[in-house]
């Protein structure tokens, strides 16, 4: 059902980055143009503070300038830590390793956005039951037969520079989708208990009716 293994990076994963490298270094003069654009605001701002002084403006201006403030908070150190990220990603091109995880499915149940952590599902391949989803899985609507996680990820493996789903077989449509999350006594149930570990286990979908009859 799931298998999990490590690769090199396809020529089409080499591309993806590259264009990712040059799109985020075609964004940096606009970026340090944005940050200097700010600057030059808070030394208006404070000009105008200097030389009117009202208390309405003050107000104002102070919002305004805490927020101007608030986001060169951030801006400003990922700017001066982008060079060295550009470069370790340029390097992950040529020694990166692809982290995949195989998932083969034969039939899903969709629980929707389940606890506010995106699609689950709980997927059924060759007798055995296993629950897979969460945040990795947003933008997945459908399944089809075989699904892979991939991450790219330095030599250390410290650190993930892309990610994503790819499907491929035949599009499956749900068995049936849990639409408005699930219920207690599903959450109480031994096979909950099972699929919440992330082991296969002996199962079919059909082992969920009474749960899929108490939601309608």
């Amino acid at each position: 059902m799931t298998r999990e293994y490590e690769r090199a990076l396809t020529e089409s994963e080499k591309r993806i980055l590259r264009k990712q490298i040059e799109e985020t270094k075609s964004s940096i003069p606009k970026d340090v143009g944005l940050i200097i654009l700010k600057v030059l605001f808070l030394i208006v701002f404070a000009i105008l503070l200097y030389f009117y002084p009202k208390i309405w403006l003050i107000i104002i201006l102070s919002i305004a300038s805490f927020f101007m403030l608030w986001s060169l908070y951030y801006e400003i150190p990922d700017l001066i830590r982008l060079p060295k990220f550009l470069k370790k990603k340029e390097e992950v091109i040529e020694n990166g390793i692809v982290r995949v995880n195989e998932i083969n499915l034969d039939r899903y149940i969709k629980i929707a956005n389940f606890e506010d952590e995106g699609n689950h599902y709980i997927v059924e391949y060759n007798g055995m039951l296993t629950l897979i989803g969460g945040q990795e899985f947003l933008g997945v609507r459908k399944l089809k037969n075989k699904i892979e996680q991939i991450e790219i990820l330095d030599p250390e493996k410290t650190g993930i520079y892309y990610e994503k789903i790819k499907k491929t077989g035949a599009n499956l449509n749900p068995y049936y989708v849990f639409k408005n999350g699930i219920s207690d006594n599903l959450v109480e149930s031994q096979i909950w208990e099972k699929l919440t570990n992330r082991n296969p286990f002996p199962g079919k979908l059909e082992d969920l009716d009474e749960f899929i009859k108490e939601d309608k």
